[in-house]
């Protein structure tokens, strides 16, 4: 440690997140947000903040009532009542929190969407995978290589039902 206060200007979100201490996104002149790295990534303040810095899925809708979101296709999503903004029209949500899981195999009382793998894109320690709803959104998923072996991994064509826990949403 030297000491000094540097200012790196950048537009790669992953040299942002690995060298700051803490990072200032700005859109159009304005700051939109100042925190540490993982401030910024995990609790982004608006929707431009949450995609800027990292790969999110989006979907569009609206508080039912606390605790419960609807999607503009009429889908329903539970979130923690803690992060049910009043007039949030957005529900956010990132691949690492998606859980895939073969159709015939999942159980549970999470929010799910049934879905079919799109694209399966080997990257080392994971795969990131794109599945398509019954409604037609896309999703992105992120799944560990290490929780899966030859026998389970997920190709194109494959049903999936996906889901992620109540408090993974974010709202804007």
């Amino acid at each position: 440690m030297i000491g000094l206060t540097t200012i790196f200007a950048t537009h790669n979100r992953d040299e942002a997140l690995c060298v700051a201490d803490r990072i200032v996104v700005m859109a159009a002149g304005r700051v939109e947000q100042v925190g540490t790295p993982r401030e910024i990534y995990q609790r982004p303040t608006t929707r431009f903040v949450a995609e800027f810095i990292g790969l999110t899925n989006m979907f569009t809708g609206g508080l039912e009532a606390p605790g419960s979101f609807r999607t503009q296709v009429g889908e329903r999503f539970a979130v923690s009542p803690a992060c049910s903004e009043p007039g949030a029209s957005v529900l956010a949500i990132r691949p690492e929190h998606v859980r895939l899981k073969r159709a015939a195999a999942m159980t549970g009382t999470e929010d799910s969407l049934e879905a079919t793998v799109e694209d399966a894109v080997f990257r080392g320690a994971l795969t990131k995978l794109i599945v398509r709803t019954a409604s037609g959104a896309r999703l992105a998923a992120y799944l560990q290589n290490a929780d899966t072996g030859r026998d389970d991994e997920l190709r194109p064509g494959d049903r999936v039902v996906a889901s992620w826990p109540a408090d993974a949403p974010m709202l804007f």
